[in-house]
């Protein structure tokens, strides 16, 4: 937040892309919840920052794929 102000960030896109983050994070969670149970949250609540880092990467590499092909 502060790197975003410092940077003159709009507020609305700032919002909009914390929300968008945090959506895809919580409803990311529930859908392999839903697909693949309990064994899904235990894991990542084991494995917290590994599997947000791979999510991460996965989307990033899923939206480079799209911007650039």
């Amino acid at each position: 937040m502060l790197a975003a102000g410092a940077a003159g960030y709009s507020i609305a896109l700032f919002v909009l892309a914390a929300s968008i983050a945090r959506g895809i994070r919580y409803f990311g969670l529930a859908l392999l919840v839903r697909l693949y149970g309990r064994h899904a949250e235990d894991y990542w609540k084991r494995h917290k920052t590994r599997a947000s880092i791979v999510a991460a990467t996965v989307a990033l590499a899923l939206f480079a794929a799209v911007v650039w092909a």
